[in-house]
């Protein structure tokens, strides 16, 4: 059985990118959205010059959350957004118990845990987009 997120791995990354060309890890959750669910969300990419611009992405998340309810990790489900410590800042896409899709800087798009390993001292906490929270 193929998973619905199969077609998502393997983007290239690009710094602001939001395209299957091209994204980092804002643009994946974009193309996630737009490809599986039919919804558009901000691009945000005007807002910064790089995904180093630590002030511009801090302004960026405290004006960003109205369309997003937190969630406890053990709700967590599948298009759930994770937000991480990194770069100053890094999200990435539920796609299965503990399981995540994500933009690793300068590779290419992959799923792993975030619930073990490597990222889970880094996860500051989930979120469900409003469009789904009825679901």
């Amino acid at each position: 059985m193929v998973n619905r997120f199969d077609s998502l791995v393997g983007i290239p990354w690009l710094d602001r990118g939001r395209s299957r060309d091209g994204c980092d890890c804002w643009g994946l959750i974009l193309i996630a959205f737009r490809e599986l669910l039919g919804i558009e969300q901000p691009s945000f990419a005007d807002d910064y010059q790089t995904t180093a611009d630590r002030d511009a992405i801090a302004a960026i998340l405290a004006g960003a959350r109205e369309p997003w309810v937190p969630v406890l990790p053990a709700d967590a489900r599948p298009m759930d957004v994770v937000e991480m410590r990194e770069r100053p800042w890094h999200v990435g896409l539920v796609v299965g118990r503990g399981q995540m899709l994500h933009m690793p800087a300068m590779k290419s798009s992959i799923i792993e845990p975030y619930t073990t390993g490597r990222h889970a001292p880094r996860v500051t906490g989930i979120y469900r987009h409003i469009s789904q929270v009825a679901r």
